[in-house]
């Protein structure tokens, strides 16, 4: 063997056992997967989703036939800013996130400083790079260095973060055919739960895509439906539109704030009553 064609060989050895599965044939490493998804998930300059969220299984095709849906906006900035809006009577809901700390304001208050469990899922979308995405997935409970191939209703998917059938550990689905991620798995603390979001219907615009329906579950039972019924691409936002601090500053923080209900804690066993508890939170 010559000296000059070993780099050749060993990138092909390095290759194998990266790629080889057990029984399915090949198995991308982690990061092939989330460079192939991130190709197709991200967009330089951020852009803007008009949508509908409910708490029961809706129609995403079919919204203005529906009732007790909160309709609203949402703001991504690449890497990691996540804003959500809507207004009602008593003025404006917001919720900011920039992958770090997170802010909840209603009726002109600060109510809750802190990530919601149920937001999770924007983290997967709002990312340029599969380096940021990693780092992203790792705060998640994801492990990197693990992949396998399991499958989903219809779809084979590349799992990342777990030895498929397991359960147990938190872990993506990525398509296997067309790289658009299926699922998030986020195995979280005994009162949290299990977390999962599902990703349906992607489309393309804009040269990127992104899910028309997301569905929210928490220990198994569907929490919200998010419904996007429009994009818009935005090239640039005002200077303090994702800083939370400027916020902080911006808003009076509201009395007994720590002894607030979290809102992902609200109980969904009565479904009149968590809508009404819902719209509570987002008027």
């Amino acid at each position: 063997m010559h000296f000059g064609k070993k780099p050749g060989y060993l990138i092909a050895l390095l290759f194998f056992f990266c790629c080889v599965g057990e029984c399915w044939g090949y198995v991308l490493c982690p990061a092939h997967i989330l460079k192939r998804t991130t190709d197709k998930t991200n967009i330089a300059s951020g852009f803007k989703v008009q949508q509908v969220v409910g708490l029961q299984d809706i129609d995403c095709q079919k919204t203005g036939e529906a009732t007790s849906l909160i309709h609203g906006s949402a703001w991504y900035r690449p890497p990691g800013s996540f804003r959500t809006e809507v207004s009602g009577d008593n003025g404006r809901r917001i919720y900011i996130s920039d992958g770090r700390r997170a802010l909840v304001i209603a009726g002109g208050e600060i109510m809750a400083a802190g990530e919601n469990n149920l937001m999770f899922y924007h983290r997967l979308l709002v990312f340029q790079e599969r380096e940021a995405l990693g780092r992203c997935l790792e705060d998640l409970g994801v492990d990197m260095t693990v992949s396998s191939l399991g499958r989903y209703d219809d779809d084979v998917a590349y799992v990342i973060g777990a030895v498929y059938p397991d359960p147990s550990a938190s872990q993506l689905w990525v398509n296997k055919e067309n790289f658009l991620p299926l699922r998030l798995i986020v195995n979280g603390s005994s009162q949290q739960g299990r977390l999962e979001a599902r990703y349906k219907n992607w489309q393309q615009q804009y040269g990127f895509w992104y899910p028309r329906r997301i569905e929210i579950y928490q220990k198994g039972k569907l929490r919200r439906v998010v419904c996007a019924e429009s994009l818009e691409k935005k090239r640039s936002f005002k200077a303090d539109f994702f800083d939370i601090k400027a916020l902080e500053n911006a808003y009076p923080r509201a009395v007994a704030e720590e002894e607030r209900q979290p809102e992902d804690s609200y109980s969904a066993d009565d479904v009149e009553k968590t809508i009404d508890e819902f719209r509570k939170l987002y008027q």
